[in-house]
C-alpha cells in the first residue's frame, strides 16, 4: 500500500489509518441503526401522554398537603399529661 500525505500527516502507516477509517465507519454505521430503533418506535402513545400533567404551584402544594395529612393518618399524637 503506498504512503499518502494523509498518512504522513497522521503519522501513521498506511495499513493503520485503513483500519481505523473502517473502524470509524462501522461505529457511524452503528450509530446511524441505533437511530433508526429508536425513531421507529414512534412517539409515546396518546394514554401515556394524558396520564403526565403540568401542575401550578397552587395545585402542587395542594398534592404535597395531601400527601402529608395521609402519612401522618396512621399516626396516634400522644399528648402530654
Amino acid at each position: 500500500m503506498e504512503e499518502k500525505p494523509k498518512h504522513v500527516a497522521a503519522g501513521i502507516n498506511p495499513f493503520d489509518y485503513k483500519k481505523n477509517e473502517k473502524k470509524l465507519e462501522q461505529e457511524k454505521q452503528n450509530l446511524r441503526e441505533l437511530k433508526n430503533k429508536i425513531n421507529s418506535t414512534g412517539p409515546a402513545s396518546k394514554g401515556e401522554k394524558s396520564r403526565d400533567q403540568i401542575l401550578d404551584s397552587s395545585a402542587k402544594n395542594d398534592t404535597t398537603a395531601k400527601n402529608a395529612e395521609d402519612n401522618n393518618a396512621g399516626q396516634v399524637e400522644e399528648k402530654p399529661t
